[in-house]
């Protein structure tokens, strides 16, 4: 044997892997040195490989897949481990190792290999896989830009566009292109009216452009302009036709019909939408004129209702454990499709996320056989979740005031937000509003106090003011800017389904009829009293909406909101019909902008869950970052969830 035969080194960066379930995809780089009189090579039948050990008990498996390695003498070189993790919950050692097939594995003969820490957080399921690969696939075609990009083909008049990038959205297209000069960049997407138009400022000085372009018409050559602007202020300028295709997934079955006065009183943007087109949940933006310049096409996803963030929008992948319990993977997108982040929640995932100051994500979920009555808060850095309130140990559940009450989803809590470090939650079937502390201390409540113990009336707000009425099934409770400067003081904007109003004052239909509103409730939290300061919506009763809504105040100082209309019928042998009407109207209650939504098959049902009038780009743009990696945050999801 020669004497160096096993001068071998071997080395990786990496410490240790955490995966959220079994199965999931990895890569490892490798490096080794060669200093023996051996070639390790494939013609010698020379292979790295690894060992897996458990630490739970469960088998080990010594053998695994085989990697050329085709190292000669005195050589270094970096190899890629490309494998899965282990199916079960578990921990584990990966420990490398060369094997000569059919003869030795160099770790008997004393070569120190490294050692990798393994968790999996969960058995393996198709659905993590699914995501796995998904990532894998982006990271694929984003390597294939960067190629592209450094290519030297394509420049500031001849770049690259590729439509709907990721697969997801086709009214959206990414240029690549390089410049001899550094250059910040302006795009302009032209509408057919002035609102309509969407403008972008990439205001960053670089000679690599990576450039997204959003709200594309479909079915139409968009003709987008583009403006570049070196450090001395020249400036050039270049149009490049963008092709798109007719609308699909659905969303081609959807009728707008908009009206507005003038563009010119309105909120500027688009408007973006959690739709409903025959019970099926989708996400997608139309501009003042009705034309849908944003849709998002990936059917695995679990959509939340709300927008929280300008740049990105969040979605989630919802599956079942044996208690009949919600679960889900949180993802975060950007408009294109990217995956830019994932977060797993043992809870589900009810209508809306929200985000703090304090750096977490709030969730409403539910947990066993009682459904969205737990609050979860989520640190998003790491992915811990670091606090869980449980309703049922706060609220009055057997209170019955709702025509939809039932034992399994007494609370049906719809939306959340923080104020001053405390949350403001929003439970549909008590028709309240429960301000109270992370700690699960009630501040106050504001509700309806019929059906209310003596334990829960002391923190009622007490009705001051003239037309007070209180919100019945109410939705979209959000905060309103403190413009008097008194801390004491919270304005809140919420819409008021006023489904329940009838029961719970003992009113009849045919003396009261139902109508649905968008209210502005100020609040003394010192004196404990609560005041209506405007409404919209009680004088048209024909825009009732038994469930959903939303009502959103504007920068310009005008509301917008969303009535979904249910009207019961027999027709055709269908029990109702149902149509969606997006309003905007200023303080005055003026209609300045309003659009009708109606399905185009014959089930005849759409809504709309939310509308947020934004701006599809944020006001500060950047390019694409094609080195930006996944942010995966697994948390302490091995904890049992309550």
């Amino acid at each position: 044997m020669e004497e160096n035969a096993y001068d071998i080194e071997v080395h990786t960066e990496v410490k240790k892997l955490e995966f959220m379930a079994g199965g999931g995809k990895f890569k490892l780089p490798v490096c080794i040195k060669n200093r023996s009189s051996r070639d390790l090579i494939d013609a010698e039948a020379t292979y790295l490989s690894y060992h897996v050990y458990s630490l739970d008990g469960g088998k080990d498996e010594w053998d695994q897949k085989r990697y050329s390695i085709n190292i000669c003498k005195g050589e270094e070189k970096t190899v890629a481990i490309e494998s899965t993790a282990p199916e079960k919950k578990g921990s584990y050692i990966f420990k490398l190792d060369i094997v000569k097939e059919g003869s030795e594995w160099y770790s008997d003969s004393g070569v120190k290999f490294p050692h990798i820490a393994v968790k999996v957080c969960d058995d393996g399921s198709a659905l993590m896989s699914d995501l796995y690969e998904q990532i894998e696939a982006q990271k694929l075609e984003e390597e294939h830009w960067k190629h592209i990009l450094h290519s030297g083909e394509y420049d500031f008049f001849h770049p690259y566009c590729k439509v709907d990038p990721y697969g997801r959205s086709p009214l959206t297209a990414v240029l690549l292109f390089h410049t001899t000069v550094e250059m910040s960049v302006s795009i302009h997407v032209p509408g057919k009216t002035k609102m309509a138009c969407v403008d972008a400022v990439f205001s960053d000085y670089t000679l690599d452009h990576m450039i997204p372009v959003y709200g594309l018409y479909a079915d139409k050559t968009n003709v987008v302009k583009m403006q570049g602007c070196d450090r001395d202020g020249n400036i050039v300028e270049n149009q490049i036709e963008i092709i798109t295709q007719k609308i699909t997934h659905g969303f081609e079955d959807i009728s707008l019909l908009a009206y507005a006065e003038d563009e010119n009183l309105l909120a500027p943007g688009f408007n973006f939408c959690y739709t409903g087109l025959e019970e099926k949940g989708m996400k997608m933006a139309y501009d003042v004129n009705g034309d849908i310049r944003w849709y998002f096409t990936d059917t695995s996803f679990e959509v939340p209702a709300n927008y929280v963030s300008s740049s990105s929008i969040w979605m989630s992948r919802q599956v079942l454990d044996a208690l009949n319990a919600v679960e889900s993977f949180v993802l975060e997108l950007n408009y294109m499709g990217r995956i830019q982040s994932v977060y797993y929640l043992p809870y589900g995932i009810h209508h809306d996320i929200q985000f703090t100051l304090r750096n977490t994500m709030l969730i409403l979920g539910s947990r066993k056989d009682v459904k969205y009555d737990k609050l979860v808060e989520v640190d998003l850095e790491t992915g811990n979740i670091i606090n869980v309130i449980d309703y049922k140990k706060m609220l009055q559940r057997t209170r019955n005031v709702s025509v939809v009450y039932s034992n399994a989803d007494w609370l049906h809590a719809n939306s959340v937000i923080e104020h001053d470090e405390d949350f403001i939650v929003s439970g549909n079937t008590q028709s309240t509003i429960v301000k109270h502390n992370r700690n699960g201390q009630i501040k106050w409540m504001l509700a309806d106090p019929v059906g209310y113990g003596l334990y829960w009336k002391r923190f009622l707000l007490k009705p001051v003011g003239r037309n007070f009425e209180y919100p019945y099934n109410q939705h979209a409770v959000e905060v309103l800017p403190n413009t008097k400067g008194n801390r004491d003081i919270v304005d809140i904007l919420l819409f008021d389904n006023g489904y329940s109003r009838n029961k719970c004052r003992g009113w009849d239909e045919k003396n009261h009829p139902s109508y649905s509103r968008m209210v502005h409730y100020q609040i003394d939290e010192k004196k404990m009293t609560v005041r209506q300061v405007w409404e919209y919506g009680k004088e048209r009763p024909e825009l009732f909406s038994k469930w959903r809504g939303d009502a959103d105040l504007q920068n310009n100082g005008n509301v917008i909101g969303v009535f979904n209309v249910r009207q019961e019928t027999k027709i055709d042998g269908k029990n109702y019909t149902e149509h969606c009407v997006a309003v905007e109207v200023n303080k005055s209650k003026k209609v300045l902008w309003e659009c009708y939504g109606f399905s185009m098959t014959g089930r005849n049902s759409y809504q709309n869950y939310r509308i947020e009038r934004r701006d599809i780009y944020d006001a500060k743009e950047s390019n694409i970052l094609l080195d930006y990696e996944v942010k995966i945050r697994l948390g302490n999801i091995t904890e049992q969830a309550e």
